[in-house]
């Protein structure tokens, strides 16, 4: 059974998981950067470096690098998917909305409340009552659904 934080862990992984995708696509680029100065020149005595052996390791990283991110697409994919269908069953479009904002989006409390027009106190009170809605939700997946186990265990931190 998940608890609230599971709950959100959940939502903010999607946030998380991209921001390390962005991260590791930073650092692919860096590497290419660095193979490319550090290849041989063709002997015009220029100040790229001919040194094979870290040439061979920024190549390696990229590929390491590369099936990282390829995983990681696939985890956002499955995470995204799961959030969609979550909040596609969240009857009360304020819930919805409030959840999306915040976990999705990123919004803070200040720019939600701005957007639905409500007080900070209000929208704190209905995030936690969508909080609990989504909670019944991907527990009934979790109880449900076994092909979906795996991945909301691994998102909401294996399980609580």
């Amino acid at each position: 059974m998940l608890t609230i934080e599971g709950v959100k862990r959940f939502f903010g992984f999607c946030k998380t998981i991209d921001r390390r995708i962005d991260s590791k696509l930073a650092q692919q680029k860096k590497y290419m950067e660095i193979a490319t100065n550090i290849s041989p020149s063709a002997g015009n005595g220029g100040s790229h470096s001919a040194n094979p052996d870290k040439f061979a390791y920024c190549i390696g990283r990229i590929q390491q690098l590369e099936q990282e991110i390829d995983k990681d697409v696939d985890m956002l994919i499955d995470c995204k998917h799961l959030a969609d269908r979550v909040l596609a069953q969240i009857e009360d479009v304020r819930y919805r909305d409030i959840l999306e904002m915040r976990h999705i989006m990123g919004m803070s409390w200040a720019e939600i409340g701005e957007s639905l027009h409500y007080e900070n106190t209000q929208i704190w009170r209905l995030h936690g009552r969508a909080l609990q809605v989504a909670r019944n939700i991907l527990n009934g997946f979790l109880e449900n659904e076994p092909e979906n186990q795996a991945v909301i265990a691994y998102i909401c931190g294996r399980m609580e």
